[in-house]
């Protein structure tokens, strides 16, 4: 896995997208002041890769940058020459919101969702997050912890990274394994115990045995039928001669003896009903031609509009005729004198009105003066309050005047006492600012001859100067810089720091106060100035409010002296505006006193004024409310008078009407107009009707002394009706019911006859006639007599069939006296003599079907014990493969023989990187002890120097990535974080010298450090640095990349030199 480009955003302490393009970068160093966020960008491949952190595997949450609602993380990656690119997010509360996606750039593969990238990228890289931290990124802190482990733990780290626990897992595998498959042995045998132990042959004999009873159940079945067969046809044969004999007896029992008697009876009985029914007929005819005749009549009255209802309605009408027209007339006469006196009304209110309006124009007058009057009012309370208000402002600025003035002299004498105070305190601090720099300087000087001693450490005389470049003497000897001296001049510059940072504390509180006191006097005195414009503006407001109140004063009536108020005001504000002058009261009370006097005076005269207008008013109101009440009355009369003239003419519209339904001949005999109605009209008029009505009603008598005799001959058919049914038609019935039950009784008994000796029936009549009856009994007397011959010869034939079916029964029953419980000579005719054979046939069929069954179930087990057999045999093989794997992969054999293999490999690559690195001064010893190859004396890690033993650490770090590589993935990066600070120059270079041979063709190396003299030995320099708004990293140019580096060495060539 070889990175191409990180983009990372939200991540610790990168708030901003910030994106590194790794493209074409085979050893580079990421460098940058400690805390600047180095080690952030190693956390965020481990965050794109893992989904965790390189110091933490369980809550990568702790990632998110301060402030930020969530962070994301893009690598791009090739890993066996295919481009892959990972995006994740993750949100800060809401969990349920990241996305992971994971992106085969080459093919196209896209996977999303956190477990499905996470176990893909495990997949296509070969490698888990425990085995990347192992091999592939060395955390800051952490290179020495397998070269300075006890050895028990080194052993079990050694275990974990060499892969052995997977062996150990393999063992405890096996041995699960084994319980489990010992266990399914078990249940593989306890299902297999109840089977047969050969189920083919147990199949065989299951089907012969089958095969017997299927044939005895067939030979039983067969004799049953058979016998069931002769049964049914004996059955039969005394059923047919029983039958014959009962039909015949039955066709006696029905026959009609006295069928002729009956019949002539009837019809004598017949020809005296049809005379009765002739003189009902001609009665009814008369009755209908009468009843015609009279409603003719009385149709032709309603006709012509003289009809029973109408009359009568007439009548009711012409008793109240006269009395309504009378009605109407004094109606009429009413509302013409209500129509007189409404008009005169109306004159007399509009003449009042008039007198109103006049009354109002004359109240109008008053009112526009007590209008004018109280504006004048509220202009003088107006003039007056802006006056008091303008005089009281000028008073409290001249009293402001005089405070100002005194905060001012405050001021002054604060400023004067800032100043003197200053001095002194800038004269200490320039002191101890000197003492400082003088400390300073001469520790700087101790450090460089330090680090120039330890370049000079490795220069020899004869050799050239770093620095001059010139030749070092023969009697060149680095000096050597001494601790205590530099620890007395640490101890010198901290004294002077903080003799400093007081001295300067109290100088910048002293400039503070003079700054403050400046401030203060600048204000004072603006305030003061700002006082004296403002009095001098009220008082010129003042004298103007005066002014405007003597103006509106002489509008409204009244007067106010402006003068001699100005006068006043200059007096009372020059005596407050002077310190320690008296208060003006006097003054105050006179003016105050004359506003209010104007004031008063004017609003008396508009009140007074008003008064008189509400007086009027008051008076034109009243009278106004009255007329309203009396025009609200007569509009009330005017529209009640106006209904009644409807109701009126309404009422005579009705009688008009009620007028116009009376008879044309009545209608004749009465004026026009219903209004002219007379008494003695109408008198004539209920003559006319009363005389109508009396013709009609003996026509509508006779009409029902009519109807009354069809209602008599109505009931005489009815009797006749009754007559005819009870004397001719039910005897009649009565005899041909007798002579279907005969005839069907014929029927039912030639049912009992073969076809051949079969007789025709004779036809039932059509037509319930006498003479009809008559032939059709005769006929029926002489084929019933035929017929019962016929069934006295089947009943014979019957009885034979009978007999010789029973003496087959016997032959059959002879032929199965083998069968238990069958009695060959018992009576085989009855139901109960075959049970026997049933239950024989019964018992094979069931003993068939159950060694069937039995045939089957084994034949089903061929199969299943076959496998099973099959299965037993295997698992117990595989079960004692198992035991092997569990006994034999033990610490004590294979487990510790691979551990010290693996060991020993290891130690042989870190050995000779331990070489590279030490220039062939240091090697490791097989118990991981560092031995000196000059004399072959081996010593403890702990016993190294940190140079010594960070080289030895990143040695067994970088074999162990070797043997990775060996015999895993290819590792397409290696990551180390810091360490480098405990190496000196030439340990430092030899390092880098390895790191370079490790790096280049498709691997990357990335080295993070603090140190910029790691710049010299890398290709490429990342730098990172960290502001307030966050971190930031950008690839330096090889010009920065070199300057970086020469001014580091020449920072340390300079100080030794000195």
């Amino acid at each position: 896995m070889k990175p191409m480009t990180l983009t990372l955003t939200g991540f610790r302490s990168y708030p901003a997208q910030t994106t590194i393009d790794f493209t074409g970068k085979s050893l580079v160093a990421v460098l940058g002041d400690t805390g600047a966020g180095k080690s952030s960008l190693l956390d965020a491949i481990t965050f794109a890769l893992f989904r965790k952190s390189s110091w933490d595997a369980k809550e990568p949450r702790q990632l998110i940058a301060d402030g930020a609602q969530a962070m994301s993380a893009e690598l791009t990656f090739l890993h066996d020459g295919q481009n892959w690119r990972v995006h994740r997010t993750m949100h800060a509360t809401n969990p349920n919101a990241g996305r992971h996606h994971l992106k085969n750039l080459d093919s196209g593969e896209e996977t999303d969702g956190a477990t499905a990238v996470d176990n893909r990228i495990k997949t296509v890289l070969q490698m888990s997050y425990d085995t990347f931290l192992r091999v592939g990124l060395l955390p800051q802190g952490k290179f020495d912890q397998l070269l300075t482990a006890a050895p028990k733990e080194r052993s079990e780290r050694l275990r974990e990274l060499f892969g052995a626990e997977s062996l150990e897992t393999v063992r405890n595998l096996a041995a699960r394994h084994g319980r489990t498959l010992q266990q399914l042995l078990g249940d593989a045998n306890a299902k297999r115990a109840p089977m047969p132990d050969n189920p083919r042959e147990t199949a065989a004999a299951a089907g012969a045995a089958a095969d017997a009873a299927t044939a005895q159940a067939e030979r039983l079945n067969t004799a049953v039928v058979r016998i069931t067969a002769l049964q049914e046809e004996a059955s039969q044969a005394r059923d047919a001669a029983a039958a014959a004999t009962s039909a015949s007896q039955a066709l006696a029992t029905r026959k009609v003896t006295d069928a002729a008697t009956v019949l002539d009876t009837l019809d004598s009985e017949a020809t005296d009903l049809a005379a009765r029914r002739d003189t009902l007929n001609r009665r009814a005819e008369q009755a209908a031609a009468r009843e015609e005749e009279l409603t003719g009549a009385i149709t032709a009255a309603e006709t012509q509009g003289e009809g029973r209802d109408v009359l009568a309605q007439a009548a009711m009408l012409l008793k109240t005729l006269a009395e309504t027209a009378e009605e109407h007339r004094g109606e009429r006469d009413r509302l013409g004198s209500l129509t007189t006196q409404l008009d005169d009304e109306r004159d007399a209110i509009a003449t009042a009105e008039t007198e109103l309006v006049e009354r109002a124009a004359h109240t109008q007058a008053t009112a526009e003066a007590a209008r004018t009057a109280a504006e004048n009012s509220k202009q003088t309370r107006t003039c007056a309050t802006a006056a008091r208000t303008a005089w009281d402002a000028a008073l409290l600025a001249a009293r402001h005047i005089a405070d100002t003035a005194r905060a001012h002299a405050t001021a002054v004498g604060r400023q004067k006492s800032a100043y003197e105070d200053l001095g002194p305190a800038e004269v200490k601090a320039t002191a101890v600012y000197e003492d400082l720099t003088a400390a300073e300087t001469h520790l700087e000087a101790l450090r460089l001859r330090k680090k120039a001693a330890a370049i000079a450490t490795e220069l020899h005389p004869d050799d050239d100067c770093p620095v001059c470049r010139r030749q070092l003497p023969a009697d060149f000897h680095p000096e050597q810089a001494d601790a205590h001296e530099l620890t007395e001049a640490n101890t010198q510059r901290e004294q002077a720091k903080t003799a400093h940072d007081i001295a300067v504390d109290l100088r910048a509180e002293a400039r503070a106060a003079v700054a403050i006191a400046d401030e203060a006097v600048l204000e004072r005195d603006d305030e003061h100035k700002s006082a004296q414009q403002m009095a001098q503006e009220n008082t010129e407001k003042a004298v103007r409010a005066f002014r405007s109140l003597a103006a509106q004063a002489a509008e409204a009536g009244t007067d106010f002296d402006a003068t001699s108020a100005s006068a006043r005001l200059t007096a009372a504000t020059t005596a407050l505006a002077t310190l320690g002058a008296a208060h003006p009261e006097q003054d105050t009370a006179a003016i105050i006193d004359a506003i209010s006097a104007c004031e008063h005076t004017a609003t008396a005269h508009a009140e007074q004024l008003k008064d008189e207008e509400h007086r009027r008013t008051a008076g034109i109101e009243a009278d106004r409310k009255t007329l309203a009440e009396r025009t609200k009355a007569h509009h009330r009369d005017t529209k009640d008078a106006s209904a009644a003239h409807v109701r009126h003419t309404r009422a005579v519209a009705r009688t008009a009407a009620d007028i116009g339904m009376l008879p044309a001949r009545i209608r004749a005999m009465l004026p026009q107009d219903p209004i002219d109605v007379a008494t003695a009209q109408t008198d004539a008029a209920t003559i006319a009707v009363t005389a109508r009505q009396t013709e009609l009603q003996e026509l509508l008598d006779q009409r029902e002394v009519t109807r009354a005799e069809k209602n008599a001959v109505l009931a005489d058919r009815r009797t006749l009706d009754h007559d005819t049914r009870a004397h001719f038609e039910r005897p009649l019935e009565k005899l041909r019911d007798n002579l279907d039950a005969w005839a069907q009784a014929a029927v039912q008994a030639s049912a009992h006859l073969d076809e051949a000796d079969r007789l025709a029936l004779p036809a039932a009549p059509t037509q319930p006639t006498i003479a009809e009856v008559r032939h059709y009994a005769a006929a029926l007397s002489a084929t019933t007599s035929a017929l019962g011959d016929k069934l006295t010869e089947r009943a014979a034939a019957a009885t034979e069939g009978a007999a010789a079916a029973e003496s087959r029964l016997g032959e059959h029953a002879a032929a199965l006296a083998d069968i238990d419980g069958f009695d060959a000579s018992a009576d085989l005719t009855a139901p109960q003599s075959l049970h026997p054979l049933v239950a024989a046939a019964g018992q094979a069929t069931k003993e068939a079907e159950d060694q069937r069954g039995k045939q089957r179930d084994a034949q089903d087990l061929i199969k299943p014990a076959a496998d099973l057999d099959f299965a037993i045999t295997a698992g117990e093989a595989r079960y004692e493969a198992l035991e092997v794997l569990r006994r034999e992969l033990v610490d004590a054999k294979f487990l510790g023989h691979l551990t010290t293999l693996r060991t020993r490999a290891l130690l042989g690559v870190a050995s000779d990187l331990l070489g590279q690195m030490s220039d062939g001064r240091f090697g490791f010893a097989d118990d991981f002890d560092i031995i000196s190859r000059s004399s072959g004396v081996a010593h403890h890690p702990n016993r190294l120097s940190g140079g010594e033993k960070f080289m030895a650490s990143l040695a067994l770090a970088l074999a162990l990535a070797e043997l990775h590589s060996r015999s895993g993935p290819t590792l397409g990066s290696l990551f180390l974080d810091e360490g480098f600070a405990a190496l000196d120059t030439t340990a430092l270079d030899l390092a880098l010298e390895v790191l370079r041979a490790q790096a280049g063709g498709d691997r990357l190396v990335t080295v993070i450090s603090h140190l910029h003299a790691v710049a010299e030995a890398v290709d490429d320099v990342l730098w990172v640095e960290r502001t307030t708004a966050g971190s930031s990293a950008r690839w330096l140019t090889p010009a920065e990349r070199d300057d970086m580096a020469q001014d580091n060495l020449a920072s340390g060539l300079h100080s030794q030199a000195r």
